[in-house]
């Protein structure tokens, strides 16, 4: 089955993007403790499913230290940070979910951190 992926920057924005396309037929699924939604609109089906700001953060190639350092790559934040180890199952669930999506739609802020957690996604899942 393909459908339209609807990614969101925060859970609670996924849910009022999914409340408010849906008009009314609203699914809601739960898949290791990440909530996503799905409903059919124009005969196409659509998930809209949340990210917790950014999933990917830069990190050093090298650890060691000659200045300046512009040695860094782009990591998925559980395994940069361990204050982002919750970040790991939103990262699983998403990939699952954007490997069967025919198209994808970046619905995060319109700011510069909300353009930079959408490429992200779409360049590294």
């Amino acid at each position: 089955m393909s459908y339209t992926l609807i990614i969101a920057e925060k859970p609670k924005v996924a849910k009022k993007i999914a409340e408010s396309l849906a008009e009314g037929k609203l699914k809601v699924f739960k898949r290791n403790g990440v909530e996503y939604y799905s409903f059919e609109r124009n005969e196409k089906t659509h998930i809209v499913v949340p990210t917790v700001g950014h999933l990917f953060n830069l990190s050093s190639v090298s650890k060691k230290w000659f200045y300046p350092v512009f040695d860094y790559e782009w990591k998925p934040s559980f395994l940069v940070s361990k204050f982002s180890h919750f970040s790991k199952r939103y990262f699983e669930v998403l990939k699952e979910l954007a490997s069967n999506a025919s198209e994808v739609i970046i619905a995060t802020d319109y700011d510069t951190e909300g353009e930079v957690i959408g490429y992200n996604i779409l360049r590294f899942l």
